[in-house]
């Protein structure tokens, strides 16, 4: 694997990607922009992948910092082209909560909605992108991301996103809580039904010599005679080369060193 990172020093906020290194070929680049979002782009057909890995403010920071936060995530939006499949994914510290809303939301969330929810929908709305946690029923387990110390709690707060035009591309998006990753959090996997290009390699031609003819005995004069000139020719250049270079050597010498 290869992997990415945009953050600070310190043991907090960052993101990041493990990229597998066969699909390393196919990336045209990676973008990151701050502690909390970063872009990778990959080669894709009929369509270019672009996926957004983010980490929004939890939910005891002040809304200016949470406006901030997506006024910034729309800035990144810009360097996406329309035709891409975009796909952003992350701790989004928003609860979504169960039942259906218009197409952005499907009926298999958990919990109950919050504001910090809302406010994501309404992102999702204005970029016309679809939650897909919601949109697969699945066992409890399966739909909480985070759990709180001791347990005690459970949320569904990490989500993946794409655009609504690629929706039916989506297969299957769900938690894996059996995961050892030593976090509070729980992977959210998606499974999407995409190809990728195919990158050609440049094939290099050998140059093919026909050397047939020189079974005739009247070629093989020719090539000789041909050769020994060419020969005689680059030893009068390499000598007249070497006696401007060398003026002091005796010609013995200039001979003795263009032969080696």
């Amino acid at each position: 694997y290869i992997f990415i990172h945009s953050g600070g020093e310190h043991h907090e906020r960052g993101v990041g990607m493990l990229i597998k290194k066969e699909i390393e070929k196919y990336v045209s680049g990676y973008w990151t922009y701050n502690d909390r979002m970063m872009l990778l782009k990959i080669r894709a057909k009929p369509f270019d992948i672009a996926i957004i890995q983010t980490y929004a403010p939890t939910s005891d920071h002040a809304d200016e910092e949470i406006e901030k936060y997506y006024e910034d995530l729309q800035q990144i939006l810009k360097q996406v082209k329309t035709t891409d499949i975009l796909i952003i994914m992350g701790d989004m510290n928003s609860k979504i909560g169960k039942g259906k809303y218009k197409n952005i939301v499907g009926q298999y969330g958990l919990g109950t909605r919050n504001e910090r929810g809302d406010r994501l929908i309404q992102f999702c709305e204005e970029n016309n992108m679809v939650i897909c946690n919601t949109f697969y029923q699945q066992e409890s387990r399966r739909l909480y991301t985070w759990k709180s110390p001791g347990d005690r709690k459970r949320n569904q707060i990490d989500f993946i996103m794409i655009r609504n035009r690629f929706k039916n591309n989506v297969m299957n998006t769900k938690t894996y809580p059996g995961a050892d990753i030593n976090s509070d959090h729980n992977p959210v996997m998606i499974k999407l039904n995409i190809k990728l290009k195919k990158i050609d390699q440049p094939t290099r031609k050998e140059p093919h010599i026909d050397i047939s003819a020189l079974k005739q005995s009247e070629i093989q004069q020719k090539y000789c005679v041909e050769v020994k000139n060419k020969y005689e020719c680059l030893m009068t250049e390499c000598l007249e080369q070497y006696r401007r270079e060398n003026p002091e050597e005796k010609v013995a010498n200039k001979w003795y060193y263009i032969v080696l």
